[in-house]
């Protein structure tokens, strides 16, 4: 058996991910739970408003609009890019 020569030069690739947002899918789905509990609270305000009034300085159409719309729906395509990188 002969082997050819391996050259190794300790180059150092910067790399794109970060760590603050690089994300296991168990964690993911803990996020999007945690996430959604918010969601739900933030309905349940919104019919208990209707009845009386709410903390100060707080838009619940606002509020709902961003949990809903922004990181429910980031959290979506991370977990679909998770499972297309599982495939």
């Amino acid at each position: 058996m002969k082997l050819g020569n391996i050259s190794l030069d300790g180059s150092k690739i910067h790399a794109d991910a970060s760590k603050s947002k690089a994300v296991s899918y168990k964690r993911l789905k803990e996020i999007q739970t945690k996430l959604e509990a918010e969601v739900a609270e933030l309905f349940a305000l919104a019919e208990k408003a209707d009845n009386s009034a709410l903390p100060e300085g707080m838009d619940l159409p606002k509020e709902i609009a961003a949990a809903k719309k922004i990181v429910l729906a980031r959290l979506a395509e991370a977990k679909a890019a998770l499972l297309e990188r599982c495939r």
